[in-house]
């Protein structure tokens, strides 16, 4: 199943930034270790996916590719971690700390409302992205 980024620069840039967490994390889980190809032990089944999870949702436009506001997961951890949300805030705490979570937070709440520069994200993105 292919992610849906949506339409022109906004879509453009959500792709990018996906692209990006999964090379930040060298397409590996951040949560289990586990890469496409490798077998969980849990289910016996091959790891088809690697998602870029976000931790605010990416419908806020804010965060939707702040690159603080994602993690590398297997689609299996990132299940658990939809089934489990305590566990997911866990795991967010231990990784950016109350001050990351918070500063996301913050970040979009203050931007509700606010138009995105989606054409500026891209080239932003890019940038970022060249470095991996």
């Amino acid at each position: 199943m292919s992610a849906s980024y949506g339409k022109g620069d906004r879509g453009k840039a959500t792709k990018l930034h996906s692209k990006l967490v999964r090379a930040r994390a060298d397409n590996r889980c951040e949560r289990c270790g586990r890469t496409r190809g490798d077998i969980n032990p849990d289910t016996g089944k091959e790891v088809k996916q690697i998602h870029c999870a976000h931790i605010i949702s990416r419908n806020v436009p804010a965060t939707r590719t702040d690159e603080n506001n994602a993690f590398c997961l297997c689609a299996s951890c990132h299940w658990y971690f939809g089934k489990w949300p305590v566990e997911f805030a866990k795991f967010v705490f231990e990784h950016i700390g109350e001050g990351g979570y918070e500063a996301l937070l913050f970040k979009a709440t203050r931007g509700k409302g606010k138009k995105v520069d989606w054409a500026g994200e891209v080239k932003r993105l890019e940038s970022l992205l060249s470095c991996y």
